[in-house]
């Protein structure tokens, strides 16, 4: 969702404003923020860009197996599970700052389903389309840069119409790997409502629930398509964007800094399996300082516009690149281009060249039009209803 520089996250003012929404008075941490499409900043927008960034060249670099350098960098230097930890804190505060906003009334939880059904699904449906397409073409191509894990996806033995409907619904990694993570939103956005109200009816409860989610986490393992292991990250965006606590807190530029280099490579302690609870929850913590001093000011570099559009195109980026990934190995993978380092670097420059315009179109022409067209059928809805 694209970000305006006029629509800056604001801070708390005056002693006292009130909001009744559904009978809840909320107090002014809440009161003076504006709906999450119109208030997101342009830093965090550059944040998502980046994180996206990370995960393309964290999956290119490890799709060549006699690369050794690349595979280092791809997985220890680029940490993709950070990134997504990214991705869930800043849903959580963007998402929990339009619920505070809209209020917490049946019309107010309609609105927030509907659009963020809008805003997830079609770029989904064209990323899922690509992933057949992909299955379709090349599938019977040999390639043999391509790892053996990439062979959980796109198998012959495991095509069925349930996978296919499966991954245009978000909730099969058939088509698509990275749709774990949307499976994730998909329920965190169904259970984000209450965690708001809570945060914002009873705040003195709100470290009961952080304690509550991390421990969840920690108990539940890998399972249930990971959904127990990162209701915390949206928690704690929540937390960031309602809990006065949160929002009385300043970290120092250094504290910030600190938060980034354990987010980025506090994983390399231990040997962690991708989805292991106990540094998921450090580096939600550290996603949560992180994204606290951006909205304090701390990273105007952030503000270039060659960042804020990359971050405009995230979703999409996101969505699209191992499909193409995949199909320039199916192309290339039994020549000697695709092999060693320079294989490892040609592979990464091509995918992000082939990547980056084709989720520009995607954006401009798929994503800010569905979500304009949830706009005008949820106001003849809403219309309809009131008559």
């Amino acid at each position: 969702m694209p970000l305006r520089q006029e629509d800056k996250v604001p801070h708390m003012v005056g002693s006292k404003a009130w909001i009744h929404s559904n009978n809840i008075l909320l107090t002014d941490s809440v009161a003076n923020v504006r709906s999450a499409e119109d208030s997101q900043n342009l830093e965090l927008q550059s944040l998502r860009g980046i994180a996206a960034m990370m995960v393309l060249l964290h999956h290119v670099l490890r799709l060549v197996t006699d690369a050794p350098i690349a595979q280092f960098i791809g997985e220890n230097i680029l940490n993709a599970h950070a990134a997504v930890v990214i991705f869930f804190v800043l849903s959580g505060y963007v998402l929990g700052l339009s619920l505070a906003r809209r209020g917490f009334n049946v019309e107010g939880m309609w609105r927030f389903y509907w659009r963020r059904g809008f805003r997830i699904f079609p770029a989904l449906w064209v990323g899922v389309t690509l992933g057949l397409v992909y299955f379709m073409l090349f599938r019977p191509l040999p390639a043999p840069a391509m790892p053996d894990w990439t062979l959980i996806h796109y198998g012959t033995n495991n095509f069925s119409l349930a996978n296919v409907v499966g991954s245009y619904l978000g909730f099969s990694t058939y088509l698509l790997p990275p749709l774990w993570t949307i499976t994730v939103e998909l329920a965190a956005s169904l259970v984000l409502p209450p965690m708001v109200w809570m945060i914002v009816r009873w705040p003195s409860r709100t470290p009961a629930l952080l304690a509550g989610l991390a421990m969840l986490s920690l108990v539940a393992g890998v399972s249930a398509r990971q959904i127990p292991l990162y209701l915390i990250d949206f928690a704690l965006g929540a937390s960031l964007a309602c809990w006065p606590v949160m929002r009385r807190i300043h970290p120092s530029g250094a504290v910030t800094v600190i938060a980034l280099i354990v987010l980025l490579f506090g994983r390399l302690i231990g040997n962690w399996s991708y989805h292991a609870a106990v540094p998921g929850l450090f580096e939600g913590i550290a996603a949560s300082i992180v994204v606290r001093g951006i909205t304090l000011g701390q990273s105007r570099w952030l503000l270039h516009q060659a960042l804020v559009r990359v971050g405009d195109w995230s979703y999409s980026l996101y969505l699209l690149h191992l499909p193409i990934a995949y199909a320039i190995i199916r192309f290339l993978g039994t020549t000697d281009l695709i092999r060693g380092e320079g294989g490892a670097v040609l592979l990464g420059l091509t995918t992000v060249l082939l990547t980056l315009p084709l989720a520009a179109f995607v954006h401009d022409w798929v994503e800010q039009p569905g979500i304009r067209l949830g706009g005008r059928l949820l106001t003849r809805l809403t219309a309809r209803r009131r008559h």
